[in-house]
């Protein structure tokens, strides 16, 4: 009985994979099986596709079922027992949706807060001596731009964008009544906090909520080496380190884990070569971030937090790696205690430093052969 209600599934699935070529040409549906099976290998924690195929004895059987390169399926009835025999999911196989957690459920056009932290400064060049006015961090932007990509390119989905800029010095009280205000407004949607606490006084409280513990249980926390000013300290180690060892300790770690180059460092450097003759740019300098997220509350949660700047950036960019991300919010990750539904990832960062000049030209470029990784993945 067991082999018959199996015959009649892979018929089944010859029938209905017979009907999506009829309907959409065999180069989309090349396309589409291609995508659920990279998927399935990837939520089932298989780096390579051969060794995911392996695993269920099938990879002969799938090269001859299909063409990839030529978008050809070969053998419609070897396909569907190579997908019934590697247990693919009734939705993938159905459904072919092409968006990833947390995306698959987005209502279009949902609404999307975008929470900047901005700080105070004073003009010099009026004749009065100046007026106060605010600034929102470059690399912050740089991460807005980030995002977007995201949006447009790698989720797939269409939203409707508002702009949060909001003042560093707020104090714990006033943040967390912020925040309640935009999860109230931004139902159906999401919220995601640009920087560090040090720079935006919403990184705490979205934290917070997104993880639930108490700031000594967190997977891994921000070190400074100066005394913290922010609103809370949750995501903030109380402790003040020596400035080698700024950035993210895991939880557990007797030393800093991820570590940052300060930019005092950096420029010393810069200053002890200038008048040298260079051929090449300074560096590297690791910085490292935080992704965190709650993909269950509504609003959805999300967190991008750099120790620097370039952090910041690396976090927004890993929303970008969408097939990592469902991983992880499909998975519990019970060695952080962290239920499935939520995430909490570090990045770590490799800058460089163009020109000798006292500014703030740090970049990193993966064309260059740098640029930024998920250390636990």
């Amino acid at each position: 009985m067991a082999i018959r209600r199996l015959s009649q599934t892979i018929s089944h699935l010859h029938d209905y994979l017979a009907f999506l070529i009829h309907d959409q040409g065999e180069p989309a549906v090349v396309a589409r099986v291609v995508r659920a099976v990279d998927r399935l290998r990837g939520l089932r924690g298989f780096d390579d596709m051969d060794a995911f195929l392996d695993q269920y004895e099938i990879r002969g059987q799938y090269r001859k079922a299909l063409s990839i390169r030529q978008g050809r399926i070969l053998d419609v009835l070897r396909l569907a027992q190579c997908l019934r025999q590697m247990k693919m999911p009734a939705e993938l196989i159905c459904n072919f949706e092409s968006r990833f957690a947390p995306w698959d459920v987005w209502q279009e056009d949902a609404c999307v807060a975008v929470v900047l932290g901005q700080r105070h400064i004073t003009t010099r060049h009026a004749p009065s001596g100046g007026m106060r006015t605010d600034l929102v961090g470059t690399r912050d932007y740089q991460a807005l731009a980030a995002l977007e990509r995201l949006f447009d390119k790698h989720a797939g989905i269409e939203y409707q964008p508002h702009l949060h800029a909001v003042a560093d010095h707020l104090d714990r009280a006033a943040s967390e009544a912020y925040l309640d205000d935009l999860c109230r407004k931004m139902r159906g949607g999401a919220i995601i906090v640009m920087g560090s606490p040090l720079r935006n006084p919403i990184a705490d409280p979205i934290a917070r909520r997104i993880m639930q513990v108490p700031s000594e249980d967190l997977p891994a926390r921000f070190r400074w080496h100066f005394r913290f000013q922010g609103n809370g300290g949750y995501l903030v180690e109380p402790a003040v380190c020596r400035p080698n060892e700024a950035g993210i300790r895991q939880r557990g770690h007797g030393r800093t884990t991820f570590g940052r180059v300060t930019d005092d460092r950096i420029m010393e450097e810069a200053a002890a070569r200038s008048g040298l003759a260079r051929t090449e740019r300074l560096g590297p300098y690791a910085d490292a971030g935080i992704l965190a997220m709650d993909s269950q509350h509504d609003p959805m949660l999300i967190l991008c937090a750099g120790h620097g700047g370039s952090g910041t950036i690396a976090a927004a960019l890993g929303l970008s790696e969408t097939l990592y991300v469902e991983r992880c919010l499909l998975n519990a990750q019970d060695e952080f205690g962290i239920d499935a539904g939520r995430l909490f990832q570090p990045v770590m960062v490799d800058r460089y430093k163009p020109t000798l000049d006292d500014i703030d030209d740090l970049e990193f470029n993966e064309a260059y052969g740098v640029g930024w990784t998920f250390p636990w993945a």
